[in-house]
């Protein structure tokens, strides 16, 4: 069985409605409190193994709720967590490059060219998911720096105000955006390459979104 990363272990031992009870949070008999995110009167927002509110539509797990209340990134918020509730995890391991072998001078065996050869397929295969792996983190560095912009200057002042688009989507999307990009630097390769497949198509969504902004 793989190893659990830090993330699945916080969420296995921790509920959003115990962090909510830990921070300070007043949760009534029926789950429900008043949202930390936004101005809100009259409790809003359902905390139970997650949460959701329907006031301003912040919604996630325990981590997400973590990183929201504390302006955390989602790898902070989680370790956080681990030690605010004593929860044992896995050490985190940084990214590191793999060394190239190097040949001894001299004529090369067909066997030596052909394994050269295919070494240089590779290398040339890693170049392209290094590009596409940067282009995959820069995307969503100048996505999240947009979020957190409009989280500012959307946020409702007083709970009559009415709630912007753009103050909802920061509030939905800055804990996804975090944790894409936790798992870009603290995942392992086989997680980046993951991240890749999986975030393709949303990677040219978002380069649409941001341009549309800057436009």
């Amino acid at each position: 069985m793989p190893q659990q990363n830090i993330f699945q272990c916080v969420k296995q031992a921790v509920t959003t409605k115990q962090a909510a009870f830990f921070y300070g949070l007043k949760v009534n008999k029926n789950g429900m409190c008043c949202c930390p995110f936004h101005a809100d009167r009259n409790p809003s927002m359902k905390v139970d193994e997650r949460f959701h509110c329907f006031g301003c539509g912040a919604d996630g797990d325990v981590i997400n709720f973590t990183a929201l209340l504390f302006h955390l990134s989602q790898g902070e918020a989680a370790r956080k967590l681990a030690s605010d509730f004593q929860i044992p995890v896995p050490a985190i391991r940084k990214p590191g490059r793999k060394h190239s072998v190097k040949h001894r001078n001299g004529p090369a065996h067909p066997v030596q060219s052909r394994i050269i050869g295919n070494q240089m397929v590779l290398k040339k295969r890693e170049s392209m998911l290094d590009q596409q792996l940067d282009r995959l983190y820069r995307v969503y560095c100048d996505y999240l720096h947009l979020l957190e912009k409009w989280r500012v200057e959307y946020a409702p002042v007083s709970p009559d105000d009415a709630i912007h688009p753009g103050f909802t989507e920061a509030i939905q999307n800055i804990p996804k955006t975090e944790y894409c990009l936790d798992c870009f630097l603290y995942g392992s390769d086989n997680d980046r390459a993951d991240l890749l497949i999986d975030k393709s198509k949303e990677v040219i969504k978002l380069e649409k979104r941001i341009q549309e902004y800057r436009t």
